[in-house]
């Protein structure tokens, strides 16, 4: 199967080395607002920051030369998700942590990509006007990618440019306008990162890890630390299914996907990540796990916002 995609992932918030369930709707005081909502993180304040975006990518492809038509964000597949997969044992003999059981197994085209209207706009111009339009709107280099019929499945699974993916700077019209437009997890991004880590040298959060990654060595599992670890080893396997291909400023290109994928590996897979998810959230519940997670991300997001008092949503 061939097919373009982005998904536009906010980093989860999560403060006990694992995601946590959902947003946090006491971190913020008395603004009445989420932790999310305060930073303009919610999906509402990401959907009209992304409307921005689109007219400002318009603006941009106008002074190009060519036309580009705003996409309405409430009808892509923009997604943004806080917290992690449900802990609760019985959804995950079902459903593990959604990497393989949420898998689409009927191949079709990516979500939004036939409804498209530059597609079109694009298709009716000459093979050098297409390269010209395709520089002019991702950059040079993924519009040479593309030229070169990479094919395959694309997602964005970082949010910000190019520049603060570590690139050289943002390299086409999407990038630019992504950096121009206020607001946006990139915005804070050094500060959330240095919450994190603080969150993460917690005594509180090395205690419970430890505690968790003892009840996971208990069930045979002896390689993880915390539960990212395990989530992201089953993610790693479905990578390798997939045959992920890492392009450069968050970009990942799979091979394969939907029916092309061997689906008696997939199946040996979902087996495993349901195992392992089971173990996890057996192992989350013996530790205590959620209530730590839930008492130190409120501290810890709370401790933020009283840092960053001028904070508006979608501003």
């Amino acid at each position: 199967m061939s097919a373009t995609r982005t998904l536009i992932a906010v980093a989860c918030l999560g403060l006990v080395a694992g995601c946590g369930a959902g947003s946090s709707p006491n971190a913020s005081g008395s603004s009445g607002k989420s932790f999310e909502e305060a930073l303009g993180i919610d999906q509402a304040s990401m959907q009209a920051r992304e409307a921005k975006v689109q007219e400002a990518v318009r603006t941009c492809m106008k002074a190009e030369g060519f036309d580009y038509i705003p996409l309405d964000p409430s009808q892509s597949n923009m997604q943004v998700r806080f917290g992690g997969p449900s802990s609760d044992v019985k959804d995950r003999k079902t459903k593990g942590y959604g990497i393989t059981t949420g898998l689409m197994t009927k191949a079709r085209p990516a979500s939004g990509q036939n409804d498209d209207p530059n597609r079109a706009i694009r298709e009716a111009l000459s093979e050098a006007d297409r390269l010209a339009y395709d520089i002019a709107l991702v950059g040079p280099d993924a519009a040479k990618a593309r030229e070169a019929g990479s094919g395959g499945m694309r997602i964005q699974r970082q949010v910000g440019s190019s520049a603060e993916a570590g690139g050289s700077g943002p390299q086409g019209c999407m990038d630019k306008a992504q950096s121009e437009v206020p607001g946006g997890p990139e915005q804070l991004g050094g500060d959330l990162k240095e919450m994190q880590t603080r969150a993460e040298a917690d005594p509180r959060v090395i205690e419970v890890n430890r505690n968790w990654a003892a009840c996971m060595a208990d069930t045979g599992y002896t390689d993880f630390e915390k539960p990212d670890d395990a989530q992201q080893y089953v993610e790693g396997k479905m990578d390798a299914l997939m045959g992920a291909t890492p392009e450069g400023d968050g970009v990942t290109k799979f091979a394969i996907g939907g029916d092309d994928i061997d689906q008696a590996k997939l199946a040996d897979l979902r087996q495993e990540e349901i195992t392992i998810a089971v173990a996890d959230g057996k192992c989350q519940d013996k530790t205590g796990y959620a209530k730590v997670e839930k008492e130190i991300r409120a501290e810890y997001e709370q401790r933020f916002l009283d840092e960053h008092p001028d904070l508006t949503s979608g501003n």
